[in-house]
């Protein structure tokens, strides 16, 4: 497993040494730690893309000029560790929206790697949810207008001769082109394919069986048997992963 980048700003020698000895034997590799803004900031600009998490102090001799320094680079291209001596609630919550986590010195070796992991973790899971939340697909609802659909919103797709008819929570709307190329080539793999009529959004489905599946809406569409193994295959992942675990489900 490839070490996680970090870059640190803190104006105390020693807590700068302790930091290093704490993440060299860790799955985390300093790639520069700066005892002054200036250095921090250029640094970052320019190796923005190979920063995996930013440790700052926020006060730099006794000006909070770590604290600028984070409003100055937000949105951050990465996450944000924020570490000081100070008890003041009314910096934390001046940078509640800004940073993952925030620790107050002194702390132990094992809270600061645990916060790291999971600042990184954090960071990565509200990115991809940010990407699966902006996909989207154009339908033209009229000559010359493009309707802008969210995969988010979908609820489930119809299949009808030449045509797919989206259902969301919006309304329907069809779009000329078979059921088959839109989820191979357009859609993403949320969507199950459950007939050959019928595909699923995943994130809206309550409950399944492999002979049908009900939706949050309380609409029930029918599983056929030639999709039964895509059913099986969501039922497994949904296992694999307890976060997404469905209200209820059955194999039969």
């Amino acid at each position: 497993m490839s070490k996680k980048q970090v870059v640190i700003l803190d104006d105390d020698p020693l807590y700068l040494l302790k930091l290093e000895v704490i993440l060299e034997d860790s799955n985390f590799n300093i790639i520069g730690s700066f005892d002054n803004v200036e250095d921090t900031k250029a640094f970052l600009a320019e190796n923005e893309n190979k920063v995996d998490i930013f440790i700052s102090d926020l006060f730099i001799g006794s000006k909070v000029l770590g604290c600028d320094l984070i409003h100055d680079i937000s949105p951050a291209p990465f996450p944000i560790l924020c570490i000081t001596s100070s008890y003041d609630e009314n910096l934390h919550l001046n940078l509640k929206e800004l940073v993952s986590y925030y620790l107050i010195k002194p702390f132990h070796k094992i809270t600061l790697i645990d916060c790291l992991n999971r600042a990184i973790n954090l960071f990565e899971e509200k990115r991809l949810h940010e990407f699966i939340s902006n996909r989207y697909i154009l339908i033209s609802v009229k000559p010359g207008v493009l309707c802008k659909i969210n995969f988010v919103d979908v609820i489930y797709l119809e299949s009808s001769e030449n045509y797919t008819y989206f259902y969301t929570k919006h309304g329907k709307f069809a779009k000329k082109l078979s059921l088959s190329r839109l989820l191979s080539d357009f859609l993403d793999d949320r969507f199950i394919r459950i007939h050959s009529k019928f595909a699923v959004n995943s994130a809206h489905i309550s409950a399944v069986s492999t002979k049908e599946v009900n939706l949050k809406t309380n609409l029930m569409l029918p599983v056929s048997r030639g999709f039964r193994e895509n059913i099986k295959d969501f039922m497994i992942q949904k296992e694999k992963y307890p976060t997404r675990i469905l209200s209820t489900y059955t194999i039969e």
